[in-house]
């Protein structure tokens, strides 16, 4: 492989899950990567969101507002809400009710996105580019990916919110999704979601030629010590949230 003249590490869906992003920040540093942009749900529904959210401006300038981050700043509940999302909407007032004032502002300089000027231009937000709602998976058919990225011709696009990472080509374009670093899932065979042992982000290298390599990355993570950090946060229905790891 050529050497790298620019490298650019994407992680999103942090989730106030402070173990997995030390470890991926750990992984970032390790392999001398200087540039970091998140994608967005910095804090919402984990243990430790002021954590994650101090760590986090510590890093990074470059982040996306993500749908939770936007319902932390102005929550409003849904009354139409089934038993899963109720928990999640009660876990989420709990966050908001931690965060410091300091976590408030930097919260409100989240971006919808940010365009990059690396050496292939990357734009990078949470869901698409026109909303951080919207939902794009490894299965969208491709003509209506072409769709949604029609008015954002930006050759690289980087988004997250689905918690699944992929990368797809869309005509002349790449999307990748670099999954989650604090809540990534799978789904047996049984039709069960379960959090794996391990941190998800995405690394974007340029070499001297103009290649672009994209990897998707994976870094352990100790499961029992995310449930115990759960489970001694004191928010709400934490045994139910610690069950999942």
């Amino acid at each position: 492989m050529a050497e790298s003249i620019r490298q650019v590490a994407l992680i999103s869906d942090i989730h106030g899950n402070l173990i997995s992003l030390e470890a991926v920040l750990a992984d970032i540093q390790r392999r001398g990567v200087e540039e970091i942009v998140c994608l967005g749900d910095s804090a919402a529904n984990g243990p430790r969101p002021v954590e994650c959210l101090d760590l986090l401006e510590s890093v990074t300038s470059r982040v996306v507002m993500g749908n939770a981050d936007e319902w932390l700043l102005d929550p409003t509940l849904d009354p139409t809400a089934d038993d899963f999302h109720r928990k999640v909407e009660e876990s989420d007032l709990w966050t908001i009710a931690q965060l410091t004032s300091a976590n408030r502002r930097f919260l409100r300089s989240f971006q919808p996105s940010h365009l990059l000027d690396t050496p292939t231009p990357l734009l990078a937000f949470h869901g698409t580019p026109r909303s951080n709602r919207e939902i794009v998976l490894p299965t969208t058919p491709v003509d209506e990916m072409a769709a949604i990225f029609a008015s954002y011709p930006t050759p690289l696009l980087a988004g997250g919110h689905t918690h699944q990472p992929f990368v797809r080509r869309i005509h002349a374009q790449t999307f990748i999704n670099p999954g989650s670093v604090g809540l990534p899932y799978y789904i047996d065979r049984d039709g069960n979601v379960h959090n794996p042992p391990w941190a998800e982000y995405a690394l974007v290298s340029w070499d001297a030629k103009g290649g672009v390599t994209i990897q998707l990355l994976r870094v352990p993570v100790n499961s029992r010590a995310i449930r115990r950090a759960i489970e001694q946060s004191g928010m709400p229905h934490a045994a139910f949230w610690a069950a999942e790891w």
